[in-house]
């Protein structure tokens, strides 16, 4: 059986009203907090995501291989936006 609760004033509430047996020998574990949504391809995602891949060096290289591709395709439309508006680059 698992409960969820939260810590109130130093004690353990929990969900729905929930109880236990008066002398009930429990094993708590804190919830990590969920991180921050990091930007779709910013080097701190691709950092968070690579740990996934540890054990296969294939996937990994094939992942950071499409990873780049859609990194010049990005670089190339912006270069053709900034051409056909008149800026230099």
């Amino acid at each position: 059986m698992t409960l969820r609760g939260e810590v109130r004033g130093g004690v353990i509430v929990l969900e729905g009203g929930s109880t236990l047996e008066e002398g009930t020998i429990v094993q708590v574990e804190p919830i990590e907090e969920s991180a921050p949504k990091l930007r779709r391809g910013s080097a701190a995602a691709i950092l968070q995501a690579a740990g996934g891949w540890a054990e296969s060096r294939e996937e990994m290289d094939e992942a950071l291989e499409y990873l780049r591709q859609l990194k010049q395709e990005e670089v190339r439309q912006e270069l053709e936006r900034l051409k056909k508006n008149g800026a230099q680059t």
